[in-house]
């Protein structure tokens, strides 16, 4: 049985065993309670809706908490062999783990070298070789180059990333370097 189903059984039972004047207080009780954690500027809609402002500062906590993956940590080996410096800061070269406010909504970046806090050259890194990885990770860049159209975009994927993936970072990528390669990133950074 999948959780679909299983969520259409709780709700069921729930509606059969409570009346509907229970079933809305609880939700008049849960919306209250929401209503306490989030500030007032940041509900929309009754509270079902963050602002773009409160989920760029999540996704703000969240990125830096996050730890390098071990692709991650190669990519930032070699730009400081290459002689860029790199951290969760914007006072370095590469910023780690940066986020990006776009038209659409923030997005997390893994690599970011930011000119006059425009971003200029990113470097993302997924080790995920499944097709809706690969079509989300060229989506996230069709919606960076709307708002930054000089950007240059640098994926770094797996080697075994399925043909459906690699034909769409393709279409939107300026460059793709497999793991296996990634030694080729110092050249075109260079070239950069």
């Amino acid at each position: 049985m999948n959780k679909s189903k299983v969520g259409k059984l709780g709700r069921t039972s729930v509606n059969k065993k409570y009346s509907k004047e229970i079933r809305k207080e609880w939700c008049r009780k849960g919306a209250i309670k929401l209503n306490r954690i989030l500030p007032n500027k940041y509900r929309v809609m009754g509270g079902r809706m963050q602002s773009k402002e409160a989920k760029s500062l999540g996704a703000f906590n969240s990125a830096k908490k996050k730890p390098l993956n071990e692709t991650e940590i190669k990519v930032m080996n070699i730009l400081q062999q290459a002689g860029y410096s790199c951290s969760i800061n914007n006072l370095s070269d590469f910023e780690v783990h940066a986020i990006i406010k776009t038209k659409l909504r923030p997005f997390e970046i893994d690599f970011v070298k930011f000119e006059s806090n425009i971003p200029k050259i990113i470097i993302e890194v997924t080790n995920y070789k499944n097709e809706i990885k690969g079509e989300s990770l060229a989506y996230k860049i069709i919606k960076l180059k709307e708002s930054f159209p000089n950007v240059k975009v640098i994926a770094i994927i797996p080697d075994n990333m399925v043909n459906a993936g690699v034909i769409a970072l393709r279409n939107e990528c300026d460059y793709i370097v497999f793991n296996k390669n990634i030694n080729l990133l110092i050249p075109i950074l260079k070239e950069l």
